[in-house]
């Protein structure tokens, strides 16, 4: 398994999902097998396939039982196609910076000291500029968010920069 393929699965499951990992990818299982040999429990196990499964690492065939009417659930490790759905998740991150960054510009904000809620000037307005917690809503600059952003999407657009932080933290 590639390093960068790693590093993606480490952060969207964490250490006890690279458990799993492990596990599938020696065979095809079941929730339970894999909980038995890596004495996790059932619940973590499933959640870990969940997740691989909603970011289409994983996939699983259903059995019924004919004696109990229960079904089985075996699963199975994809990672043929690792790359490209690292690379889809990249591109669905930088559009989604792309939007925030032309919301920002398009759109003045306000906030209250506290910084409870940002609000649009319509939002802002039909508050009569107060926040939920009384607080007067002021004008937000948004330089320092642009430019925040501004930086982060130009550091998932560098090639050569492992991207799997910044598509997590835009998920």
């Amino acid at each position: 398994m590639e390093d960068e393929v790693k590093d993606f699965l480490y952060k969207i499951v964490g250490e006890d999902g690279m458990e799993v990992i492990s596990t599938l990818n020696e065979r095809s299982a079941s929730d339970l097998e894999i909980a038995e040999k890596t004495g996790l429990k059932v619940k973590i196990v499933r959640k870990v396939l969940y997740i691989l499964y909603d970011h289409h690492f994983a996939s699983y065939v259903r059995t019924r039982d004919k004696d109990t009417g229960w079904y089985t659930y075996t699963w199975t490790l994809n990672l043929d196609r690792s790359m490209e759905i690292i690379e889809r998740k990249k591109k669905e991150a930088i559009k989604r910076l792309e939007e925030r960054i032309k919301f920002y510009e398009d759109n003045p904000t306000y906030e209250c000291k506290r910084g409870c809620y940002e609000f649009t000037f319509e939002g802002a307005s039909e508050t009569k500029f107060k926040c939920i917690c009384e607080e007067p809503l002021n004008y937000s600059d948004p330089s320092e968010k642009l430019e925040d952003l501004n930086l982060l999407l130009q550091k998932i657009k560098s090639p050569g920069v492992k991207n799997e932080d910044h598509i997590r933290n835009q998920q």
